[in-house]
């Protein structure tokens, strides 16, 4: 057994230096202790991982009680094999491979101008945010084929004032609609099948653009993969594509960009957009503060000069292709609080872009991020039960991703 899960670490983090020392690591997170760093030669990933426990500390007793069948009508539940990693460990590998990612550039983060939930009427909106982000996206795409004559095509990031708009001003006016027509109190959560049919209705999608749809246990493989699989070949080559993602009652986009023809297989060579309306990455902010700081320390004495940045330039990592909003240049332009004591801070609720280069660091992202979602209650579940299709309605593991063309 012990050889087992020692391959299995080693299998999960077969990229990083310091796997020697995740075990003593692992042992003080499990006593509840912060782990000692050396000062100046610490291991990031190490650091990483410890700060993203902070979020999720032991379980108070009322919540240590696993769940039972009587809590779901009776249905016959089985068991977990007792011989899985639990999700802790995963969770603590997924998060490792993640800040991996984003030390090598697999993944690029950028906190973006606005967020759910700012203009009152984008209140658990996520279900129509993320599905006009998708509609905007393809908007940008066909404004620039019109004016294009590219025999290699290529795409360009949704800017940052088009994401404004859905969440600021498109939500606001689309959402009490929705919710109106289908009888929902003001501000109750809609799922999206509501929403894709309303804006069929109003002809702001059409049939022939849905592609498809995934679903099942985000935590399986084969059923990730599965959904990566077909978002990747989508499309007739100059279509835009694009997905929202259903994971814990939260709906995401994801947006796939092409850079053109690979110089080997000559196939679309694509990377993709993560967009959250609602974001909390705490414990990632705190790392990338950190790390920030530790390997760039001029950003600290440079705070104060911090510049609006112009289009086309990268603000960390993102290309940006308009100027920021008139909101965060009245915050300073920065995309940063400034505080007394010289720390930046991302704000906990901005709305964020996360960057992927490739497909293995898409399914980077969305294990980190299902394994973010889940509660103790939800891990103690996964650790107790199989997944089983016929429980799919009340297993926290589910998700459901639609895939979206642009119409031709």
């Amino acid at each position: 057994i012990l050889t087992t899960i020692s391959g299995s670490i080693d299998a999960c983090h077969s990229d990083l230096p310091q796997l020697p020392e995740f075990a003593d690591l692992k042992a003080s997170l499990s006593n509840c202790t912060a782990p000692v760093f050396e000062s100046g030669t610490e291991c990031d990933i190490q650091r990483a991982i410890y700060l993203s426990t902070l979020d999720a500390s032991s379980p108070p007793a009322f919540l240590s009680i696993a769940r039972t069948q009587k809590n779901y009508d009776g249905r016959q539940l089985t068991p977990a094999d007792s011989m899985s990693l639990d999700i802790g460990t995963f969770s603590k590998c997924f998060f490792a491979e993640f800040i991996s990612s984003l030390q090598r550039e697999k993944i690029k983060y950028s906190p973006l101008n606005t967020y759910q939930g700012k203009i009152p009427g984008s209140v658990n909106g996520c279900t129509v945010i993320a599905a006009l982000l998708c509609i905007s996206f393809f908007n940008e795409g066909n404004t620039r084929q019109k004016s294009s004559r590219e025999t290699t095509p290529s795409d360009t990031s949704l800017s940052e004032d088009a994401i404004d708009y859905v969440i600021d001003i498109q939500t606001p006016e689309i959402l009490p609609l929705v919710r109106t027509k289908l009888n929902l109190a003001p501000d109750a959560l809609i799922i999206p099948s509501d929403v894709h049919d309303y804006l069929m209705n109003e002809n702001l999608l059409y049939p022939e653009q849905f592609v498809g749809v995934n679903g099942g246990n985000i935590m399986d493989d084969a059923h990730l993969d599965s959904f990566l699989e077909d978002f990747v070949v989508a499309g007739n080559g100059r279509q835009r594509v694009a997905a929202t993602l259903f994971f814990h009652e939260h709906v995401v986009a994801i947006h796939k960009l092409r850079k053109g023809k690979h110089e080997r297989n000559g196939r679309d060579d694509v990377f993709f957009e993560f967009i959250d309306s609602l974001p909390c990455y705490k414990s990632l902010q705190r790392f990338l503060r950190s790390y920030r700081y530790r390997q760039h320390p001029q950003y600290a004495s440079q705070r104060s000069s911090l510049r609006q940045p112009q289009s086309g330039e990268m603000r960390d990592g993102i290309e940006t292709k308009t100027s920021m909003s008139r909101t965060a240049m009245a915050a300073g332009g920065s995309g940063y609080h400034h505080h007394p004591g010289g720390e930046e801070e991302y704000e906990d609720d901005r709305a964020v872009r996360l960057r992927c280069t490739d497909k293995a660091s898409l399914k980077v992202l969305l294990r980190w991020y299902a394994c973010k979602k889940f509660s103790h209650q939800d891990r103690r579940y996964i650790d107790t039960y199989k997944w089983e299709d016929q429980n799919s309605d009340f297993d926290p593991r589910v998700f459901q991703a639609f895939i979206w063309a642009e119409k031709t």
